[in-house]
């Protein structure tokens, strides 16, 4: 995929990969790596209730919170 590309977990066997027209080989790895972040699309449930699961984020949220932030 593009991501496994840009990431440069696999080099293209043609071409290149640019960002605004640099390659992306010239540069480290560990350096392109700490400048992007990959938000992943799968959701995932926390064993425990659908509460406990939006409140994992913020622990002291009160029940009125959660219920507030469910509903927007």
């Amino acid at each position: 995929t593009m991501i496994n590309l840009l990431y440069r977990f696999y080099d293209p066997q043609k071409g290149k990969v640019t960002i605004d027209g640099y390659d992306l080989k010239k540069v480290k790895k560990k350096s392109l790596r700490g400048q992007m972040a990959i938000v992943l699309q799968d959701p995932f449930l926390f064993v425990g209730s659908i509460k406990d699961n939006i409140r994992y984020g913020r622990l002291h949220a009160s029940d009125e919170e959660i219920i507030k932030v469910s509903k927007d």
